[in-house]
């Protein structure tokens, strides 16, 4: 049966299930406080705060995605995918010859209980944008992330476009899992 209100407030009924099922697996997986993503197999958790994506230039079809990651077990971020882009990659940004330069990496490891910051040296990139992205638009993720026995695990997370202008949130210390 049609419920009107899906048709009113179908954004808002989807965010408070998702908050709502995201909040159990956080509390189910023993993880810290703060944490918007997170996904758990029996002998497995990794969650994902702050995403966010910088809007890019009008025109322009690459935008940058910032995030911090921790997982309980030793991991490995390898990949990531948006329906909004062609492909994703992750990024890592260095300093060379007074030039800060950029390049793609196919992996980025994920220490036991580190939070992990994607956020100032790695970033992940969007490339080839099918829609602009406007501010405040809320921009579906799946992050690719391997355990120390090789299993591959899919990370659903949610980022909101950001103003170009936008900075980080402050840096936080390390914090260690329980």
């Amino acid at each position: 049966m049609h419920n009107p209100n899906d048709k009113e407030f179908p954004m808002d009924r989807r965010m408070w299930l998702t908050t709502v099922s995201t909040l159990a697996m956080l509390a189910a997986a023993g993880l810290p406080p703060g944490f918007q993503s997170a996904a758990r197999a029996a002998d497995f958790a990794v969650a994902v705060r702050d995403a966010w994506v910088r809007a890019p230039v009008a025109g322009q079809t690459d935008a940058g995605v910032f995030l911090r990651i921790v997982s309980r077990d030793n991991a490995a971020l390898v990949g990531a995918a948006s329906p909004v882009a062609a492909m994703a990659k992750i990024h890592a940004m260095h300093m060379a010859n007074g030039e800060m330069t950029m390049r793609a990496i196919s992996r980025l490891p994920l220490p036991a209980g580190v939070e992990v910051s994607l956020e100032h040296r790695y970033h992940l990139m969007l490339m080839g944008l099918k829609k602009p992205l406007h501010v405040g638009d809320t921009v579906p993720l799946t992050l690719l992330v391997v355990d120390a026995s090789g299993r591959r695990h899919r990370i659903p997370v949610a980022a909101t476009v950001r103003p170009l202008d936008a900075t980080e949130p402050p840096a936080m210390m390390t914090m260690p899992m329980r």
